[in-house]
């Protein structure tokens, strides 16, 4: 493995790009987790197996293991401004947030088995209603991700007509500080 790092250094060491770093990531048996939004920006998580040397229960304790406790929540629609505030809030949730556009890109990713805590739809999203998004992501053999509706809707606002549709969370819009961490402290609450 040292050879085929110490070969890939020298043959891309002008090539210092994403794709680099995600082959020596690769040679060291980790991975690297890319999340971009346009007008937001970027955040690389770089994961690598190690080993920890532990003499006794108290040195564990020392290690943060909280990135192994993100969850993936999928955010579907939506403005920039709306995004920027999902990306805020989502992070202080320890949360890693990835963005798409339309329904056939989400139904694509978990297709691809790609496994998210949350899908946050915008109930305003073009050509489907959330019934229709609802049944088609319901549809898939072993989805079983939280469904949360942003939306000016007043019909949504009813946890009995969100249990009808097969959803788990509602976030009025226009969507205020700290609405959405707060809908996603709600679902975990119900979990337990």
């Amino acid at each position: 493995e040292t050879e085929k790092l110490e070969e890939m250094l020298s043959k891309d060491a002008k090539e210092n790009d994403l794709g680099t770093a995600k082959k020596i990531i690769n040679i060291l048996g980790g991975n690297l987790i890319v999340s971009s939004n346009v007008g937001v920006g970027t955040k690389v998580n770089i994961v690598l197996d190690q080993e920890i040397p532990v003499s006794n229960k108290k040195d564990l304790d020392k290690y943060d293991d909280s990135y192994f406790d993100k969850k993936n929540i999928l955010v579907l629609g939506g403005s920039t401004d709306e995004r920027k505030i999902f990306m805020r809030e989502i992070d202080e949730y320890s949360g890693v947030m990835e963005t798409a556009e339309s329904i056939n890109e989400v139904i694509e990713s978990i297709k691809k088995h790609k496994r998210y805590y949350a899908i946050i739809i915008d109930g305003d999203i073009k050509y489907h209603t959330i019934k229709e998004v609802v049944e088609k992501l319901k549809g898939i053999k072993g989805f079983n991700s939280n469904i949360i509706v942003f939306s000016k809707e007043k019909e949504m606002k009813s946890s009995k007509n969100r249990a009808i549709i097969g959803i788990q969370g509602y976030i009025v819009r226009p969507l205020v500080e700290g609405s959405v961490l707060d809908t996603l402290k709600n679902l975990d609450n119900k979990k337990m």
